[in-house]
């Protein structure tokens, strides 16, 4: 028994250990992104106060260029802030099932329009209408739609997202392939040291994975991420299991208009 307590002591020590590990490289991170807007901002003033412009019109673009990075600050700063809430419970996540073809339907109309324009193919297969998962359906759309965001800023030319498990199962899986590096989900801290500086404030991969995990954890979902496929090189498979809700009959409109 004392053996089984040490060893349990253990692993709660080490994923302690991880847990802080990275939640230290996620605010390093996120810092760093929110950086650049306000540095974009505090330049474009620079060359106003120092008479730099070569016209009131000039002047007045610029103007409009810092109200702009601004107003991107704010968006990013209260993305994050609503995330950091329901983290330390300040936000409680509604858990109650979902209805999977709907909200794979959501998820593809929110991104049809980014996969589009980076040539991507997303290929998405509707499950059954009965399949319920149990979760938040507003925050497991928007963490599926960060992921997938994830793969098209990775260049990724084909995803796919579907059910694998079966509609009874306890635990429903949820399978997200693409065809981007495995390291690509895997970023190591060098690499968003090098994400662009200048531009409109775009959250960066590594950070937007670093979201999507927090939220997928705090409305009761589980993610793994399968070796390399053998059918794709250099592909990836990220798996999200949610718990089986389907012994409680819920509308798909009334589970999913709840705000």
């Amino acid at each position: 028994m004392v053996d089984q307590d040490i060893q349990r002591y253990r692993l709660a020590y080490g994923r302690a250990l991880e847990q802080a590990q990275f939640q230290g490289g996620f605010l390093a991170r996120t810092s760093h992104e929110l950086r650049s807007p306000i540095n974009r901002v505090i330049s474009l003033h620079q060359m106003i106060l120092e008479d730099l412009c070569d016209s009131p019109e000039e002047e007045r673009e610029f103007l409009q260029q810092a109200q702009t990075a601004t107003q991107e600050v704010l968006a990013l700063l209260d993305q994050l802030t609503a995330i950091s809430k329901l983290q330390i419970g300040a936000i409680a996540a509604a858990i109650q099932p979902v209805c999977l073809q709907q909200l794979f339907s959501e998820v593809q109309q929110l991104t049809q329009l980014q996969v589009a324009n980076r040539n991507c193919r997303f290929s998405l297969e509707l499950p059954p209408t009965e399949v319920y998962g149990l979760s938040d359906p507003i925050w497991l759309r928007q963490a599926l739609v960060m992921l997938i965001e994830i793969c098209v800023a990775n260049d990724s030319r084909q995803i796919a997202l579907r059910l694998v498990s079966a509609p009874t199962a306890p635990s429903l899986i949820l399978q997200l392939d693409h065809d981007c590096p495995d390291s690509k989900w895997q970023e190591p801290s060098e690499l968003w040291q090098q994400w662009p500086q200048r531009g409109p404030a775009i959250l960066s991969p590594g950070l937007r994975l670093g979201l999507a995990l927090q939220v997928l954890q705090q409305v009761q979902a589980r993610v793994c991420l399968d070796p390399p496929r053998q059918d794709t090189p250099g592909g990836a498979r990220l798996q999200i299991h949610l718990a089986n809700g389907q012994d409680q009959r819920w509308d798909c409109e009334e589970v999913d208009g709840v705000e």
